[in-house]
């Protein structure tokens, strides 16, 4: 990050006008680890999050007035670091993919072990790679010439990724609505039958009377010191029998249990 920090320059600033001192670029470590779980990586996913507790100009935050910027153009800063990200884990993909098109000896020799730490996460962003994403698109005054004229074609397709990802968050927010209104419609079938049970006399007698049993034996067990999870384990002493036998027709006086209820 040599061009993005300041050493001559101790006097901090809010918005980098000399450039980032190590205490400002502390800050930023110190709100990147709190999504990477001791790793240097964290999910695409999580980076609006990470963007929501950093201070500016990198984040959201204000640092005077701790307030989180949520504009329209907060928003749409975000959704082009989103997109580059994305790119970046393309170009990482197709990586993949070629290196797997080779023959076994080329791919043994071109073959590289993925850290551990980032199988933890399915789509993750190296620290690095989010700094300097976030730099293009936040702090783009602090970009060397040079290096803008290099990105005039990476800021095309970043573009179509953003839009790529527009239509496809609007598919997937079409999914959701749908899904839904699905289970509120479940739902609230349970609310009324729960509703139903907590103001029907008779269930709120049994349960009542359950309560009270259960205490009892609770009480009971606690007396004798057994500690089965409130459960007496014993043999039965004796056996009852029942017998059942099938008549050819339902009496009158009976009534089904399906009308009962």
């Amino acid at each position: 990050f040599s061009f993005i920090t300041d050493e001559v320059a101790q006097q901090e600033d809010d918005n980098w006008t000399e450039g980032a001192s190590s205490e400002q670029l502390a800050a930023m470590t110190r709100s990147f680890k709190l999504f990477d779980r001791g790793t240097t990586y964290i999910p695409i996913s999580s980076v609006i999050s990470l963007m929501q507790v950093m201070y500016k100009p990198l984040g959201f935050v204000d640092p005077v007035t701790l307030s989180v910027d949520t504009t329209h153009s907060a928003k749409a800063a975000y959704q082009l670091v989103r997109a580059e990200l994305n790119l970046i884990l393309q170009a990482e993909w197709d990586e993949r993919k070629r290196i797997q098109k080779k023959g076994f000896l080329r791919r043994l020799m071109a073959f590289e072990v993925l850290p551990r730490y980032k199988t933890r996460f399915a789509m993750c962003i190296a620290y690095e790679d989010l700094m300097k994403v976030l730099l293009y698109w936040r702090k783009p005054d602090m970009v060397p010439y040079n290096l803008k004229v290099e990105r005039h074609d990476r800021i095309k397709q970043t573009l179509r990724m953003n839009a790529a990802l527009t239509i496809s968050d609007f598919f997937r927010g079409t999914v959701a609505r749908r899904k839904r209104e699905k289970m509120q419609g479940y739902l609230r079938k349970r609310v009324e039958f729960s509703t139903w049970q907590a103001e029907d006399a008779h269930r709120v007698r049994r349960m009542g009377i359950v309560a009270q049993v259960r205490a009892e034996n609770k009480r009971i067990l606690a007396e004798r010191g057994n500690k089965s999870h409130g459960m007496e384990m014993r043999l039965p002493s004796e056996k009852d029998f029942v017998n059942m036998d099938k008549i050819d027709f339902v009496p009158p006086i009976m009534q089904s249990h399906r009308e009962l209820l």
